[in-house]
């Protein structure tokens, strides 16, 4: 039995550094414009969890990845962002008119 659950233990070990090596293609993957916006770390995340991996597993790769690129997690904008956005590409088009005015 003990060797037993020395083989079943080793087994684990391997199947998570093989989830590990898949879920950091895939992170390394978001990271490669140095963001890493909220719907890219849930996508992650349910992807992680797919492959076995603990939610404390998957925050320890991003983060670690996140300091090694460089990259950084952006938040989504807030709804005055998105507004003046919104705006602003508004005025834009309107200015840019082919009817000349």
């Amino acid at each position: 039995p003990e060797r037993r659950k020395e083989l079943d233990e080793a087994l684990a070990a391997e199947d998570e550094e093989r989830a590990a090596a898949e879920f950091h293609k895939y992170l390394a993957f978001a990271l490669n414009d140095k963001t890493l916006l909220p719907p890219e770390e849930e996508s992650l995340i349910q992807f992680g969890r797919e492959q076995g991996l603990s939610e404390a597993r998957m925050k320890e790769l991003i983060q670690s990845e996140l300091a090694a690129s460089g990259a950084v997690r952006q938040s989504p904008p807030t709804p005055q962002e998105t507004a003046a956005r919104a705006e602003h590409g508004a005025r834009t088009a309107f200015s840019a008119c082919p009817c000349g005015r």
